[in-house]
Formats: structure tokens, C-alpha cells, sequence
């Protein structure tokens, strides 16, 4: 039976409370028994409806009733449940839980955007425990504070399944809240959870003393993908946390996003996660978010500097930097270091190298997507962002926004575009590009053959500006999607835009069918390719089949010999000792015929020497 549950709605008399939690029991009681196997049905999920109605304490007619109870059946179907943002609470938490506790279908479970509570979450956590088929919970925006997040992951000191777990605030309303004391019980659950692998605390109110103690689980764990965005975790966080993480070589991804961490933090994370040694973490790590953290120039040179002293290959493939203070000098740091060289390169790797027998450098990451939005560039990044383009040989997204690279900046950048046959999506908005910008901006457009998403919103262009982008449009066949919104371009120019995009765009659906095509093409000769190996391999069998039984009947035949031979054996060796003891008992009377026979023999000698000297005593008389 269900534990009672209290409604998180309005207040109502202990009797309506007590007539509630009966019908709740009788919503879990009414399947009869179970099968593991089944999806939701159509009575759970009016059960659900049910429970939602108590939640909050209201009724509804038999239309939104089916409604809602189609919505949930089309989203409940497979092996995920999807029931995000349905104003489900504590008791609909509860039911749902029990009917998931034995269940075998379904391996995600999606209840965000609820509120669910302490209550519902503990109701999960009863239903971890004994749930071996879910893999995934996504949790965020449930109210969920600390009495929910500590029956939650006690269930996680158990559970062998659950691989990812969300428990992000998300939104204004229904934050989970977690806070420095919910991240002792996380820490404990780490160190002994050997499966989950994705953890997502955002905006939880963790602070710098609650990822002290989470960092103290995170150096055992497993986990590979970690957010703790917006937490306020600020320097000292930071420094527990890359401390700890530098122990672990499991994290490949990681969100630090709006931390206030500053120069003083980015140059920890930089000494642990990315720093120079065997078996640490810049061998793993491919995605880092510093967005929004209050990072300049120190910071970022930090950051180039750890990547060149990566001796065997940093694998970062994502670094976000949007909303800081980066500038050029910063810039001009991080891009040396990105395509593989710099200040700091001869001395870090080089002589770590030699210690192994090698004097080559370290190769540079391979790093395809990098967000500079919102920083401090200037017209001075130009150089810098046109050695990125032309050396980067992985790069396919570079976010540039409100960089004020003004035409100078772009210039530079636009004459590397003509060359580069590697980034496919460039935003440039609201970088004051202007008039003077416009024409190495078109000259680029017109020879690059990779582009497909340039955003140049917001630059002031004008009219001759839109003209220049226009006619070097009309020459480009890469580009699907260029927004100009807040120009100032003619007609004329946006309608040719359009049309040439539209064209692009029509262009690259039918090269992608094409490539589909011929892809399909691909699988059905190697499907008959496989059909044929499949009858081959078919016909093998049978004959291993034939010869398997082949061999079964000579097995067979060679152990009826076996057991015919050792009867025999057995029969000869019966025989062989009865005769034996036939011959040792005829030997035995010879023996004794013998002796016998020598006996009277020896007793008729005696009879006679007696006869003989009787005679001569006779005869002795008698003369």
C-alpha cells in the first residue's frame, strides 16, 4: 500500500484529506496484478488525472479529462515517458512511482516542469530502490528541496541502473532547491554509485561551501557530464572543485556557466583539469561552458597555457567563453594555443617531450566549436581571428557577437573566409561593421564554399552595403540561412537574398536526397550482400548440422562399443579366474594324489623291510 500523502494545495478539512488519500490508494490498488511488461494504460493514466485533481484540490468534466489522458498515453508510449510541465503533483508523483516500481518497459523518465516536492521526490526515490530498468530522470523544476534530494540519492547508494539524473532549478517558478546541505548526502551517493554518469545541479544554490563538500564524492565518482551552473560557486568553489576533478579522469563535460569565477578561479581549473602530467583530465574533457564568469585577459591566457602544456593532446571539442572580458591580447593568447603554438609551447611540451624521447609538440585540440559572444575583442582581433580561420582544422562554429570588431576587425576576418573550407555557422551581429566593412565582408560571402549560416544582423549596413552582400550572394552556393535583421537594406537587395537562398537551400535538399540516395543505394547492395552471406552462413549450418549429427551417431556407436568392450572384458576376466581356479584346484588334488600315492608307497617299503628281516630272523633260527 501507497504511503499517505499530503496535498500541496490549499488546506482543506482532515476528512476531505482522509478521503483523498483513500481514493489515491484506491487508484493503486484497482490494476490488480501487474504486468512488468506493459505500458501505461489507459485506467493508470486517469489515475494519474486523478491524482493531479487532488493535487490541487480542484474537479474538471469528462472533455479535459480525455484530453489530458490522450496527451499522456501519446507521450507515454515506447520505452519513455514524457510528462513535462503537466501540473502533476506530490500525489499523481506518488501514484505514478508505484506503478513504476516493478516495471520493465520504461528506461527514461521526464517529469519536469511539475511540482512534485519533497513528498513526490521521496515517492521516487522509494521507487529507485527497487526499479531496475529506468536510466534516466529528469527532475529540474520541481520544487525539490532538501528532504527530497536526500531520499533521492539514498536510493542511489543502491540503484545500478539510473545513468542520468537532472535535477536543475529551471525557470522562475518550481525551483528545485538543494542548497550546501543537500550535497553531503550527493557526495556520499557518488562515492559508492558506480553508474551515473550525468549530474545536473543548475541554479541550486550550491555556493562555494556546498561544492566543497560535493567535490569531496567527485574525485571517486563516474560521473562524465557535470553541471553546476549559476551556483555562486565563486574562486573558492572553483578551486575544491578542479582539486577533485583533477583525481578523477572520467569528466568529459563540464558547465560552470554564470560562477563568478574570475581570472583567480579559470587559473585553478587550468592548473588541475588542463595542466601538464600523465593521466589527467586534458585527455578526456572535449566540452567546458566558462560563460559569463568574469574572465579577462589573465584568465584567458591561463587557459591557452594549459592547453599547450597538455603533452599528449587536449581532446576539447566545445569551449564557451560568451559574457566575459576577454580581449585581443587574450584572444591572440587562446588562438596560439589552438592551433598549436604560442609563447608557452617550446618550454611546457617540448621539454616533457624529451623526457619521453621526442621533441614534437603537443598536437593542438581539436576544437569545433568556440563562443566569443558578448566579450572585449575589438578591432584588434582581427589578426588573431584570421590565424583561427586559416590554421583551425576543425573549427565548424565560432560565435562572434557584440565584439565591436568594427570594419577593421572584419576585414581581417572576412579575407580569411575566403580560403577556409571548415566553418559552416559564423554570427557576426551587432559588431558595427558598417559601410567600410562591407566589401571584404562580400568578397568573403562570394568565395567561400563551406558557409551555410552567416548572421550579420545589426552592423549597419546600409544600401550600398546590402547591394555589395547581394551581388556577392548571388555567387555563393554554400550559404542556407543569412539573417540582416536591424539593416538598413533595399528591397531589392533582401528579395535577392532571399531568392538566392531559397535556391541554396533547394540545392542542398536535393544533394542531401542525392547522398541519402545513394547511401540507401549503399545498404541495399550490402543487404544483399548480407542476405547472401546470411544463406551462405544458413547452409553452413545446416551442413555443421548434418556433420554434428553425423558425429553424434559415431559418438553414440563408439560408446556402445565401449560399453560392449567392457562387458566382454568383464565377461573374460569372470571366466579367465574361474578357470584359473579350477586349474589351482585340479593342481591341489595332484598334490595331494601324490603325496598320498608316496605315502603308501614309503609304508609298503616299510611293510616289506619288516617282512624281509622277519624272514631272516626265520631263517637264521631255522639253521
Amino acid at each position: 500500500m501507497l504511503p499517505e500523502a499530503v496535498r500541496p494545495g490549499s488546506g482543506g478539512a482532515a476528512a476531505g484529506q482522509q478521503q483523498q488519500q483513500q481514493r489515491l490508494r484506491q487508484c493503486c490498488s484497482r490494476a490488480g496484478t501487474p504486468d512488468y511488461r506493459h505500458l501505461l494504460t489507459e485506467a493508470d493514466l486517469n489515475d494519474v488525472f486523478e491524482a493531479k485533481l487532488m493535487d490541487w484540490d480542484v474537479q474538471s468534466g469528462p472533455q479535459r479529462k480525455e484530453k489530458f489522458v490522450h496527451v499522456l498515453k501519446a507521450n507515454s508510449r515506447g520505452q519513455h515517458i514524457v510528462f513535462r510541465s503537466y501540473g502533476l503533483g506530490q500525489n499523481a508523483a506518488a501514484l505514478l512511482a508505484d506503478k513504476l516500481r516493478h516495471n520493465h518497459r520504461y528506461t527514461a523518465l521526464d517529469l519536469s516542469g511539475n511540482s512534485i516536492g519533497d513528498e513526490g521526490a521521496e515517492h521516487i526515490g522509494a521507487m529507485l530502490k527497487l526499479n531496475h530498468t529506468l536510466t534516466s530522470l529528469d527532475l529540474k523544476g520541481n520544487d525539490i528541496g532538501l528532504r527530497g534530494t536526500t531520499a533521492l540519492f539514498e536510493a542511489l547508494m543502491t540503484n545500478r541502473t539510473l545513468t542520468h539524473l537532472d535535477l536543475a532549478a529551471s525557470g522562475s517558478s518550481n525551483r528545485n532547491r538543494i542548497g550546501s546541505k543537500g550535497t553531503a548526502v550527493i557526495a556520499d551517493a557518488l562515492r559508492v554509485n558506480p553508474v551515473l554518469a550525468l549530474l545536473h545541479l543548475k541554479e541550486n544554490g550550491l555556493g562555494p561551501a556546498g561544492v566543497a563538500q560535493l567535490a569531496t564524492g567527485l574525485d571517486v565518482a563516474n560521473v562524465t557530464s557535470l553541471d553546476l551552473s549559476c551556483n555562486n560557486i565563486g574562486p573558492e568553489g572553483c578551486t575544491a572543485l578542479a582539486a577533485a576533478l583533477c583525481l578523477s579522469t572520467q569528466i568529459v563535460t563540464l558547465m560552470l556557466s554564470q560562477n563568478r569565477i574570475g581570472d583567480a578561479g579559470t587559473a585553478t581549473l587550468a592548473k588541475n583539469l588542463l595542466r601538464l602530467g600523465l593521466g589527467c583530465n586534458c585527455l578526456n574533457i572535449s566540452y567546458v561552458d566558462l560563460s559569463h564568469n568574469e574572465i579577462g585577459f589573465t584568465g584567458a591566457k591561463k587557459i591557452a597555457s594549459s592547453i599547450v602544456k597538455c603533452v599528449r593532446g587536449s581532446k576539447l571539442n566545445t569551449l564557451l567563453l560568451a559574457g566575459n572580458n576577454v580581449d585581443a591580447p587574450g584572444l591572440q593568447r587562446l588562438v596560439s594555443a589552438l592551433i598549436g603554438g604560442g609563447p608557452d609551447a617550446p618550454a611546457g611540451p617540448a621539454a616533457a617531450y624529451q623526457q619521453q624521447g621526442t621533441t614534437s609538440l603537443a598536437p593542438p585540440p581539436p576544437l569545433a566549436v568556440l563562443d566569443l559572444s558578448s566579450n572585449e575583442l575589438g578591432k584588434a582581433a582581427g589578426d588573431p581571428l584570421m590565424q583561427l580561420l586559416q590554421k583551425a582544422k576543425y573549427l565548424t562554429k565560432l560565435d562572434l557577437t557584440c565584439n565591436n570588431l568594427e570594419a577593421a576587425g572584419v576585414n581581417r576576418l572576412a579575407a580569411a573566409l575566403e580560403t577556409n573550407t571548415v566553418l559552416t555557422h559564423l554570427d557576426l551581429k551587432s559588431n558595427r561593421i558598417g559601410a567600410d566593412g562591407a566589401p571584404a565582408l562580400a568578397e568573403g560571402i562570394a568565395k567561400n564554399t563551406t558557409l551555410q549560416y552567416l548572421d550579420i544582423s545589426d552592423n549597419g549596413l546600409k544600401q550600398v552595403a546590402g547591394d555589395m552582400i547581394a551581388a556577392a550572394i548571388e555567387k555563393n552556393t554554400s550559404l542556407l540561412k543569412l539573417p540582416l535583421r536591424f539593416n538598413d537594406l533595399s528591397f531589392r537587395a533582401y528579395q535577392v537574398v532571399r531568392q538566392r537562398l531559397h535556391l541554396n537551400r533547394a540545392e542542398f535538399r536535393s544533394a542531401v536526397m542525392t547522398r541519402i540516395q545513394k547511401e540507401i543505394d549503399v545498404l541495399k547492395i550490402d543487404s544483399k550482400k548480407l542476405r547472401s552471406v546470411q544463406g551462405n552462413l544458413e547452409a553452413e549450418q545446416e551442413r555443421y548440422t548434418h556433420v554434428g549429427q553425423k558425429l553424434s551417431f559415431v559418438t553414440q556407436t563408439l560408446k556402445q562399443l565401449e560399453e560392449d568392450h567392457a562387458a566382454a572384458k568383464k565377461l573374460f576376466e569372470a571366466q579367465l579366474q574361474e578357470k584359473t581356479r579350477i586349474i589351482q584346484e585340479t593342481a591341489n588334488q595332484a598334490l595331494q594324489t601324490s603325496s598320498d600315492t608316496a605315502k603308501l608307497k614309503s609304508d609298503k617299503e616299510l611293510t616289506l623291510r619288516n617282512v624281509t628281516q622277519k624272514l631272516h630272523k626265520v631263517a637264521a633260527v631255522t639253521a
